[in-house]
């Protein structure tokens, strides 16, 4: 039952069926994703930094910044994280770390 809700839940958020607030939401993530894709393939900085960061340094300094736990939260989201879990893990990389930072570097691996 709870794995029907949860499929149900994620086809209406892929045909874009959900709120106005999570589509708009979507897009501003893809984009930052996007820009700071861009920005390491242009030569640019790019910090990976925690959520207490003070990233407006960063901006001064045309230093992108990107948040690993948000990107891993989005990952679980759409249920890619395991994915990337078990890459981190078949490299060695122990379960007792933090989730967040074995499936970024799951992501890197892949």
């Amino acid at each position: 039952m709870i794995e029907e809700k949860r499929a149900e839940a994620r086809a209406r958020v892929l045909a874009g069926k959900g709120l106005q607030t999570s589509r708009e939401v979507r897009e501003i993530v893809a984009q930052h994703y996007y820009d700071a894709h861009n920005a390491k393939s242009s030569g640019k900085l790019v910090a990976w930094v925690t959520a207490l960061s003070p990233v407006e340094l960063l901006y001064a300094m045309d230093i992108i910044p990107v948040f690993p736990e948000n990107y891993s939260a989005a990952c679980a989201a759409i249920e890619a994280a395991p994915l990337f879990l078990e890459a981190a893990e078949s490299k060695g990389y122990s379960r007792d770390l933090c989730s967040y930072v074995r499936c970024n570097i799951g992501h890197v691996i892949k």
